[in-house]
This record gives C-alpha cells, structure tokens and sequence, in this order.
C-alpha cells in the first residue's frame, strides 16, 4: 500500500494531467468556430494551435516553486559549554 504522500502527489500529477488534456481537448473543439468566425483556412487554424502548445506549456513549468516553510528549531535549550 502507498503512504499517503504518495497518493497525495499522484492525485495532484493526475489533476494537472486532466487539466491540460481539459485545456487542450477545448481549444480543439473551438479550433472550427475560430476558423468560421475569422474567416481563415485551415493552415492559419494548425498555426494557432501550433503556436498555443509551446505557450501553454511554458506558462505551467516557468512558475516559481512554492515558498518553503523555514525549518522549525528544535524545543531543546541550546547546549552550553
């Protein structure tokens, strides 16, 4: 059986799985009207999502980590010499 931090890290890796396949899975059920709303063929709608991936991704990997708590001190009184 997996230890809880484990499990809680593989829920969040398969959230943010289902979120960027929910991003992408979007965009390409848009991709039709984009293409009947602006007038443009079918190569134009491919450079948009061509374009929208690197993007996409870059924007969810160049976040800055989360702040780290500072180590606790330990209870004990310090040692004296």
């Amino acid at each position: 059986m997996l230890d809880r931090r484990t499990r809680v890290a593989l829920a969040a890796m398969a959230l943010a799985v289902f979120v960027i396949a929910n991003d992408f899975t979007s965009l390409t059920v848009a991709l039709p009207q984009i293409e009947r709303t602006f007038h443009v063929d079918v190569s134009t709608v491919q450079w948009v999502m061509n374009a929208y991936t690197p993007s996409g991704a870059s924007s969810r990997r160049c976040r800055p980590p989360p702040r780290r708590r500072p180590a606790r001190r330990s209870r004990r009184s310090p040692v004296r010499r």
